[in-house]
């Protein structure tokens, strides 16, 4: 099976819509490298298996919670921050400090608070390197084959190729083909 895991970059209607086999999309708009670790666990990775992990932006926080936590209902309430539901946990992708969800004045009740206490940048980069590690420990003790993919690096692609969207953040119809068969088809279909 080919898994992928990512943010906005790499949801269905971006570049994956080239992909002619089967496919388990856990990628999510505002994720973080936490909640692409905590997608992972969710998943029985096999050598038999293909992975790609797209990372995402160093920013990025990720609340993860219990299934029975009470705060999964206010968040349940916040527009533009997402639910998943996994095995053993809920993860939030928030997208960070620039979420969307800093436009309602819910969202600014509930989260700027906690957004200011869990950022730093300092903060970050351990965290992202100790995702990011535990992340390719696990996919190499599968023996899964996997490719990882940056948003950092796509998004410099995009704009050095004049393929961003009109968002002005997100890759284009177009270059998304491009960078498919540029530099992930190989990878899929082999």
């Amino acid at each position: 099976m080919l898994y992928i895991l990512g943010c906005s970059y790499s949801q269905d209607w971006q570049w994956p819509e080239n992909i002619d086999v089967e496919f388990k999309n856990y990628s999510m708009a505002g994720a973080g490298n936490k909640y692409i670790y905590a997608a992972i666990e969710d998943i029985e990775l096999t050598a038999d298996d293909k992975i790609i992990v797209q990372y995402s932006e160093q920013d990025r926080i990720d609340i993860i919670l219990d299934h029975d936590s009470p705060w999964n209902n206010t968040l349940d309430t916040i527009p533009s921050i997402q639910r998943v539901n996994l095995t053993d946990c809920v993860a939030w992708c928030t997208a960070g400090p620039r979420g969307a969800w800093n436009n309602t004045e819910q969202g600014k009740n509930e989260l700027r608070y906690l957004m200011r206490e869990l950022y730093s940048v300092h903060n970050q980069k351990i965290e992202n390197r100790a995702w990011s590690s535990t992340i390719n420990e696990i996919i190499e003790t599968s023996g899964a084959q996997c490719l990882f993919l940056d948003i950092e690096i796509m998004n410099r692609w995009a704009k050095d190729n004049n393929r961003l969207d009109d968002d002005d953040f997100h890759i284009n119809k177009q270059g998304n083909l491009e960078y498919y068969n540029q530099f992930i088809r190989d990878f899929v279909e082999n």
